[in-house]
C-alpha cells in the first residue's frame, strides 16, 4: 500500500518539476534568440516544441493525479504508469525535434548564388 500511495504523489511532481523545467529552457532559449539575432524559422520550431513539451508534461503529471477523482479500479497504479509512459514519448519525440531544429539553426547559412 505505502508504494501505492509513493506512486500516486512521487510520480506527479516528478512530471510536474520535469515539466516547468523544460517550459523554462523553452522560454530562456526564445529570449536568448530574440537577444542574439534572428536564427530563422528553424530556432522558432526548437522554441515551440521545448513549450509543447513541457505543457504536455504538465498534462501528464494532472493525468497521474486524476486516479483521485476517478472511481477506476487499479487505477492509482495504471494512470501513474502510463502517465510516465506517455510523457517519456511525449518528450522523447518533441525534445529530439527541438534538437533537430537546434543543430540546423546552428548550421552556418549559405549565401544563395547564380552559378550551378
Amino acid at each position: 500500500m505505502s508504494g501505492a500511495a509513493a506512486l500516486l504523489f512521487v510520480v506527479p511532481v516528478v512530471l510536474l518539476v520535469a515539466g516547468a523545467a523544460t517550459v523554462w529552457m523553452g522560454v530562456r532559449g526564445g529570449r536568448r534568440r530574440r537577444t542574439a539575432g534572428s536564427t530563422g524559422p528553424a530556432g522558432v520550431v526548437a522554441v515551440v516544441a521545448r513549450l509543447v513539451a513541457g505543457v504536455g508534461t504538465i498534462g501528464f503529471a494532472v493525468l497521474a493525479l486524476s486516479v483521485l477523482w476517478s472511481e477506476q479500479q487499479y487505477g492509482i497504479v495504471i494512470l501513474p504508469i502510463a502517465a510516465l509512459v506517455g510523457a517519456a514519448l511525449w518528450n522523447g519525440v518533441l525534445l529530439a525535434v527541438a534538437a533537430i531544429a537546434d543543430a540546423v539553426a546552428r548550421r552556418p547559412r549559405r549565401e544563395p548564388t547564380l552559378d550551378r
